[in-house]
Parts: structure tokens; C-alpha cells; sequence
């Protein structure tokens, strides 16, 4: 995918996920230390995006604020309802235009396009893209 194809495929998209592969290893993208971060964008009006975050890591991960972090003992989790209650960010068609181009020119950055991967990133660990684990 080309930069000037980003407009168009954001444009018709309802979600977009970009995954942030610099430190992550494949033997260690669980619970060894070096993980992998996505960053979703689901359409949720025609012009407006909500933001959510997920980790490769098996620990608690804060789908609002990005950080690791248990819903129990977050202040905006609700016990009674089950339910996280945390304003989550809302971004522009632009902002998320923006930010694929902007992953387009980073080796390390993975592209997907209501679940189709437009552009596959390399994992940042240098035992993993030598071959050498």
C-alpha cells in the first residue's frame, strides 16, 4: 500500500489496527518482556474514531489508556456492572489517515484494514530477524 492509497482505504474502513513490532520477540511476546502494542481504530460515526489498545502480553492491559493495569484496581471500573467506565479517546478520519502513514515508512510497524493485513512489520528483536533463536 502506497500513501496514496491510505485515503481511500481509511476512507472505506471501519477498523484499523496498527501494531507496534519494534521490541517484540516471537519467543518472548507473551511474558518475556519484549511485546508487541496495537493500537485499533474503530469508526464509531462517519467522521469519528474510537481508540483502543492491546499488548501480545498475557498481563493486564488498559484497552483505554494503553498501560498495564488491572480493571480491579482501576478508579474508573465499575464491580457492580462489570464494566469499564473510562472515556476512551476519540480521534479524526485525518488523525487516523495520519498515523497508517506514518507506520507505512516504519520496518517495524504492522497494517491491518478491516482484518486484512496491508502491511506486514518485522520484529524488532535481532535474534529473531537473524534466524538465531
Amino acid at each position: 500500500m502506497n500513501t496514496k492509497d491510505v485515503a481511500e482505504k481509511v476512507n472505506t474502513a471501519n477498523k484499523v489496527s496498527i501494531t507496534d513490532l519494534s521490541n517484540c520477540c516471537k519467543w518472548k511476546q507473551c511474558n518475556g518482556g519484549m511485546y508487541g502494542f496495537t493500537v485499533t481504530f474503530r469508526r464509531i460515526e462517519s467522521d469519528k474514531w474510537k481508540v483502543l489498545h492491546y499488548t501480545t502480553a498475557e498481563f493486564p492491559y488498559c484497552k483505554a489508556f494503553g498501560e498495564f493495569r488491572d480493571c480491579w484496581d482501576c478508579e474508573y471500573y465499575d464491580v457492580e456492572r462489570n464494566e469499564c467506565k473510562a472515556v476512551f479517546e476519540i480521534v479524526t478520519t485525518e488523525q487516523v489517515i495520519e498515523a497508517v502513514k506514518r507506520a507505512l515508512s516504519d520496518e517495524f510497524a504492522e497494517i491491518d484494514v478491516n482484518g486484512e493485513t496491508v502491511k506486514f512489520g518485522e520484529f524488532g528483536c535481532y535474534q529473531c530477524r537473524k534466524g538465531l533463536h
